[in-house]
């Protein structure tokens, strides 16, 4: 019989390591810290002016409960043309269909205002936080065109991966 077990959020968060996806993540419960958990459960953390490395994930559902970012929000671009944007706020959850190409934008603010980091909590319906990622890099200049027509592409800066950068083995960008 598996007995109840605690996880220390504080601890997890200083622990945050640079993911697949171009955040910070820190992996809270999974089958590696809890054998036979059906989900898994992660930390992120993303600095302003930031863009995570697009990406797909075909059998995991994912659920975003944004815990804190600033008044301008965090952007998802989803869909085979990256046409669908979807804002979330503070409070606010998302969810990721499996199988739809997503990437996060977290502009910095316009003017000398200082963004905060945006801080979510990240669900996926598989047991592993590194299962199931494949990176787009091939949409990457559609990434760029979509964060121009925005007007966002001076608030920003896409991931080297998404600049175009391709990494070798010994890059802290994991390629799959």
């Amino acid at each position: 019989m598996n007995a109840p077990k605690s996880f220390d959020w504080a601890q997890a968060a200083r622990t945050t390591r640079e993911g697949m996806q171009g955040q910070r993540f820190a992996t809270i419960l999974s089958s590696e810290n809890a054998p036979g958990t059906p989900n898994c459960k992660v930390i992120i953390t993303m600095g302003a002016g930031k863009v995570s490395n697009l990406h797909v994930h075909h059998a995991t559902d994912v659920y975003v409960d944004v815990i804190d970012c600033g008044l301008q929000g965090v952007l998802t671009l989803a869909g085979d043309q990256l046409q669908h944007e979807i804002w979330t706020y503070r409070n606010q959850t998302l969810w990721i269909p499996r199988g739809v190409p997503h990437v996060a934008v977290y502009p910095r603010s316009e003017g000398n205002s200082p963004s905060p980091d945006v801080y979510a909590i990240e669900t996926r319906t598989t047991s592993s936080a590194v299962a199931d990622v494949v990176p787009l890099d091939d949409m990457a200049p559609l990434l760029m065109r979509r964060l121009r027509q925005l007007g966002l592409a001076g608030l920003v800066t896409p991931s080297p991966q998404m600049a175009g950068y391709r990494p070798d083995e010994s890059s802290c960008f994991p390629s799959l």
